[in-house]
């Protein structure tokens, strides 16, 4: 059975496993899903022949459907002094020497079952001086998150397949970038932290986002 947390914005837990000890190996799993397509009526008129035999204008129901939004998740790791250290994104998949590991990036849309996107990280392997992992999803094409139903991270135990945490990200609107969470150090172990803030700016790229990055680490 599952012991999952649903975090609300703000909320902290340590990353523990049922018998106290630390969490070594876990992943961030981003999910989501897209609305429905628009359906539209349209007037389909009778061409010249059409006319001619006493053909009628009709109704008929169309999908007006768009291309699907690729989203993308991130990683970005602080030192304690709140200089960026490494990031991981579709561009670089492997962080900290291979500490950190993004599993690929689905450009086909979400469907809102499983993880679109997972991006794996042994805990064990950070480096010292790396205290903060911040994690980010962005629309780089610059699609807005007006067409996504439903969106979701989860923390999952790599060495159990539990789900520690989950956060609802769902809000749709103009934005182009959300940030998710973070997992920070204290004392020998991490805590997961939920953020789910929307993006402000150019929130389309993890640059466009540093400005609110850098507040929240």
């Amino acid at each position: 059975m599952s012991n999952s947390i649903s975090l609300s914005k703000s909320q902290s837990i340590s990353l523990k496993k049922a018998d106290g000890s630390a969490l070594k190996r876990v992943f961030m799993g981003l999910s989501w899903k897209e609305s429905a397509p628009e359906v539209v009526t349209e007037i389909v008129k009778p061409g010249f022949l059409g006319k001619m035999f006493g053909q009628k204008e009709q109704e008929i129901q169309v999908r007006k459907s768009a291309d699907p939004i690729d989203l993308d998740s991130s990683v970005v790791c602080f030192d304690s002094s709140g200089n960026r250290v490494d990031t991981v994104w579709f561009r670089q998949y492997e962080g900290l020497n291979g500490a950190i590991q993004h599993k690929g990036d689905n450009r086909s849309g979400g469907t809102g079952v499983g993880d679109d996107e997972r991006i794996n990280i042994d805990l064990s392997l950070i480096p010292q001086n790396v205290t903060t992992l911040v994690f980010t999803v962005n629309s780089f094409t610059g699609q807005t998150f007006e067409t996504v139903e439903k969106a979701r991270c989860r923390l999952v135990d790599a060495d159990t397949n539990e789900e520690k945490a989950s956060i609802d990200l769902t809000a749709t609107g103009k934005h182009k970038g959300v940030i998710m969470a973070k997992l920070y150090r204290v004392g020998s172990g991490w805590d997961i932290k939920s953020i789910a803030e929307i993006g402000t700016g150019d929130s389309r790229t993890i640059e466009g986002l540093m400005p609110q990055i850098l507040k929240l680490i």
